[in-house]
């Protein structure tokens, strides 16, 4: 096969029809550059959500749940055992909510080469006030190191670091959105950061 004969039948092709010629380029170089941009929008979604949600959301979530007990005391009387029995308005038994023996669950999670990482959380409904300003929330009690090593804290913690809130005992460590509501002034916020965490 003769390559100069090939060439030169392009190159006719080509320059004979310019407007085709140069749709056509546009229409592959418009194609490939949209293909180019939503891959390079999609793996940076990927990662943003990576890092947002699951880098910061525990594979598995340890809690003692509270509910009724099946068997109520008219189950074990003997006078109503071939009875139909319903009972309504179950109240759950008033028990704790913490996870019985939590501290030797801890340290066999921890000596289990399958699990990567065990942090323990404590979780209480809290008020958020700021003089006229009266917030509901949610505290977590943390232990900050394994929170860092883990969920990598310190890439979300705008004012401070994770160091700063493992010094103080009574360090709190905000939302942005909270401090913005409770905090009048920026400044407030750089001055009392050891009070707020």
């Amino acid at each position: 096969m003769n390559l100069g004969l090939l060439l030169s039948v392009s190159k006719t092709h080509l320059f004979a029809r310019k407007k085709q010629t140069i749709i056509a380029s546009l229409g592959v170089t418009f194609g490939i550059g949209t293909y180019i941009i939503m891959m390079s929008f999609m793996n940076g979604l990927n990662g943003l959500l990576d890092g947002l949600i699951l880098n910061r959301t525990p594979h598995v979530h340890i809690y003692n749940e509270v509910q009724p007990t099946e068997k109520q005391p008219v189950f074990f009387l003997p006078q109503y055992r071939n009875e139909v029995k319903i009972v309504q308005s179950i109240k759950p038994k008033n028990k704790p909510i913490k996870i019985h023996n939590a501290k030797p669950l801890i340290r066999y999670l921890e000596n289990n080469s399958s699990v990567l990482g065990v942090t323990p959380q404590v979780k209480a409904q809290a008020f958020y006030l700021a003089g006229s300003t009266q917030l509901n929330g949610m505290v977590t009690g943390i232990n900050i190191s394994n929170e860092t090593t883990q969920y990598h804290l310190d890439d979300y913690i705008i004012e401070g670091t994770a160091i700063d809130l493992a010094k103080n005992d009574k360090g709190i460590l905000l939302g942005a959105g909270i401090a913005k509501k409770t905090c009048l002034k920026k400044r407030r916020l750089h001055s009392n950061w050891n009070d707020w965490g």
